[in-house]
């Protein structure tokens, strides 16, 4: 199918370029077949040669419809069109030909066999002389057709074997994207397990500071409790012994005073 990029002008010259080749490639080997007296693989060969060529010119006249929608100017789309009707009738006059072509070549051949039977019921030299060339001819035949089927043969063994090679490459492609993936896993797994073991040990680390942080302050704490409460015991010490001789002071104020001096009591404090 003809590509919509690129310059319009050279894929249509392009296309004509082509058309042109198959048509005149194709009515020459109609020619030899006409002309042809043989039988066998090489006439199939020339009918199956003129097919593909005629397959090729319908694809090829498609591409060309599809251009002509395709372009812009109008005159230059009517043009391709006809161009395209053309072709389509060569095809046909083609078709009719290759047909026609195909009777006359059946008919020189049995036009050759007529001969060749006359030639060999005639006898003479020329009689043993043509049964021994059709012997030979016959003989290269089967040796060819031998030769063409281990060939086939040989061929399809080799189409079997690059299918099998190509299923088992592919096969290797697949295995190696999965292994690949894989390994991209472990690898991302890899860092996440180093990540992991990292935090770990940052966590291990920070609780052991931590439990260092929590024995030290628990020390400062209870150290700061005994010194506040061996504090607060002398101190209530010290209170009650001013409050006893505070009392003792008052009641000796309050007493009638004697002629002898008031012994002083003694009063002890203890820290």
């Amino acid at each position: 199918m003809a590509s919509s990029t690129g310059d319009p002008s050279s894929e249509t010259e392009q296309l004509l370029a082509e058309l042109n080749a198959l048509l005149v490639e194709s009515k020459e080997e109609v020619a030899r077949i006409a002309a042809s007296a043989e039988k066998g693989n090489k006439l199939s060969r020339q009918n199956a040669k003129v097919q593909d060529n005629m397959a090729a010119m319908r694809s090829k006249t498609r591409d060309l419809e599809i251009l002509a929608e395709e372009v812009d100017s109008e005159s230059e789309a009517e043009q391709l069109t006809q161009k395209a009707v053309e072709y389509k009738k060569e095809h046909d006059r083609l078709r009719v030909s290759l047909r026609e072509a195909n009777l006359a070549a059946k008919a020189n051949l049995e036009k050759a066999a007529r001969e060749e039977r006359e030639l060999l019921f005639a006898g003479g030299e020329k009689a043993a002389q043509r049964r021994k060339e059709l012997q030979t001819q016959a003989d290269l035949a089967f040796s060819s057709e031998s030769v063409t089927e281990s060939l086939r043969r040989t061929r399809q063994l080799m189409a079997q074997e690059v299918e099998h090679q190509t299923s088992t490459l592919a096969t290797m492609v697949e295995s190696g994207s999965t292994l690949k993936k894989a390994e991209e896993e472990f690898t991302g797994q890899r860092s996440l397990f180093s990540s992991t073991r990292r935090l770990l040990s940052q966590l291990e680390s920070q609780g052991t500071l931590d439990r260092i942080i929590i024995w030290l302050g628990c020390t400062l704490f209870l150290l700061a409790c005994f010194w506040v409460v061996s504090r607060r015991l002398g101190m209530a010490r010290f209170a009650q012994m001013v409050f006893r001789g505070t009392v003792n002071a008052t009641r000796q104020l309050s007493a009638p005073q004697s002629l002898e001096a008031p012994v002083e009591p003694s009063v002890h404090v203890e820290l």
